[in-house]
């Protein structure tokens, strides 16, 4: 960091539920640590594994990235979309930005919205870019 002058507060490293199951004493010592110094820190694909309750609790993420999975199939299935909602509600009670990944329609955007999610990923937006590409769509550089 200090060679290249990155500021920690910049970095924003994602953790997967997965990795933080199989390997739970190291992950939580590396955040806890690289907390300390400004590095964030966001749970993705929430949602397709066996979340802990207890690791949102006590670990210092600063998103969790709701899986596109559990994005498409809660859209039309009441009890589902009440959830998601009061889920987004809960992570904002823990002071955590919601991420919902895999938005790939204007009707999965407008639902999202409604949920309260802060941030957005999808195709709807754009696929991935390469560098140029996505400096000339950043800067409206449309050719």
């Amino acid at each position: 960091m200090k060679k290249n002058i990155v500021q920690p507060s910049r970095i924003k490293i994602e953790v997967t539920e997965r990795l933080l199951i199989e390997n739970s004493e190291i992950v939580t010592k590396f955040m806890d640590e690289a907390s300390s110094s400004g590095i964030g820190f966001a749970l993705d694909d929430f949602g397709v594994g066996y979340s802990n309750v207890e690791a949102l609790l006590n670990l210092p993420f600063d998103a969790i990235k709701i899986d596109k999975g559990l994005v498409w199939t809660t859209k039309g299935n009441t009890q589902k979309e009440t959830f998601l909602k009061a889920l987004t509600y809960g992570f904002h009670a823990l002071n955590r930005h919601v991420v919902a990944e895999g938005i790939e329609t204007k009707d999965q955007l407008d639902f999202i919205v409604e949920c309260g999610c802060d941030l957005i990923q999808g195709y709807y937006f754009a696929k991935p870019l390469l560098e140029n590409e996505c400096l000339d769509f950043l800067c409206g550089e449309n050719k």
